[in-house]
Formats: C-alpha cells, structure tokens, sequence
C-alpha cells in the first residue's frame, strides 16, 4: 500500500479510524442502553470524526514535509516517497 498512499492519507485514515475504535468502545462500556439516534449525540459524533480526520491530515502533512526516515531491516536509512 505504501507506494499507492501517502503519508497524508495513511494519516487521514488512521486518525478517522482510531477516533471511531474510541467511540464504539465507550458506547460498549458506557452506553448500551443510549438511543445514538439523538441528534446532540450525532453531531458530537461527526465532529469529533472529523477532528481525528484533521489531525490525521496534519500529523501526514507534517510527516511529509519532515520527510520521516524509515529503517529497514538492514539497518539502512530510506526515506519515504
């Protein structure tokens, strides 16, 4: 995949994905019985997704412009493309 994606949307993608896994698992432990159908509850929902999309996009924003170093198993430095 890494040829394919970019820091920034590996980033965009891992930020959305960890705010969802931390959502659905305070709704297990905390909110069985909530109806999520409420629109307060939706709207914090879709804006706290989007603010880890965000700091997805910046976190591979700033990793590209860094140009964060990799190391393989060789022990050689190879940068990101």
């Amino acid at each position: 995949f890494r040829e394919s994606l970019s820091l920034i949307s590996i980033s965009l993608v891992s930020g959305f994905l960890h705010n969802l896994t931390q959502l659905i698992v305070v709704y297990i432990l905390m909110f069985r019985n909530v109806d999520i159908t409420n629109r307060a509850i939706l709207a914090f929902i879709l804006i706290f997704l989007g603010i880890g999309a965000l700091s997805g996009i910046i976190t591979g924003y700033i990793a590209e412009k860094i140009k964060i170093r990799k190391v393989n198993i060789y022990n050689e430095k190879i940068f990101w493309n």
